[in-house]
């Protein structure tokens, strides 16, 4: 048989131990309403006359946070965060910023902070790995080369006066043309 998680408790220790959740509002109210009528006495309780005090001024008990600090973005704003990481993954924060900006509802607008939308981040768990992306072979000189015609060269050499519409139509035919030809595994194993 494994061993209860939990264990039901009937009786809550006394809020006067401490590490408890303070006196229930039904008793506040019953001891506010006996000690207003004159049906008993402060002293007939277990709180003091300065707790007393307290419940004439606020008889609802503070909500226990456990000594966290409180998120500063919420609800609407979260999921717009988490929308945009996941359309534009390596969006700025000043990027999410602006997003959540533009298309919070009307009655919910606020600019937060770049720590905010950190903090934020950070709370959900969302991470990015940084890596080095210098390619120690595109400096050799024969890579330099084809990279300076590339750019400096018209067509077919490179890509000088040639439209970006036509560029982006003339890789796609060249890759589907690879990838049929040869199958893809072809393309990964291509060399600059």
């Amino acid at each position: 048989m494994a061993n209860p998680v939990q264990v039901p408790r009937d009786l809550y220790p006394h809020p006067t131990g401490g590490g408890t959740c303070g006196y229930d509002y039904v008793y506040r109210l019953n001891a506010l309403r006996q000690v207003a009528n004159g049906t008993s006495t402060i002293a007939d309780w277990d709180h003091s006359e300065r707790t007393h005090r307290r419940w004439l001024q606020r008889a609802h008990p503070h909500r226990m946070t456990g000594g966290f600090l409180a998120s500063n973005m919420k609800n609407e704003h979260l999921m717009l965060l988490i929308a945009m990481r996941m359309a534009y993954p390596k969006a700025t924060a000043d990027e999410i910023r602006t997003f959540i900006l533009t298309h919070a509802s009307a009655g919910n607008v606020r600019l937060y902070s770049r720590q905010d939308i950190s903090c934020a981040e950070i709370e959900l768990g969302i991470t990015c790995k940084v890596g080095s992306t210098t390619a120690y072979q595109a400096l050799t000189p024969v890579n330099t080369l084809k990279r300076r015609m590339f750019w400096s060269q018209a067509y077919p050499l490179g890509v000088v006066n040639v439209p970006r519409r036509v560029m982006h139509v003339l890789f796609s035919l060249i890759t589907s043309h690879l990838v049929n030809v040869t199958g893809p595994s072809s393309l990964t194993s291509m060399k600059p």
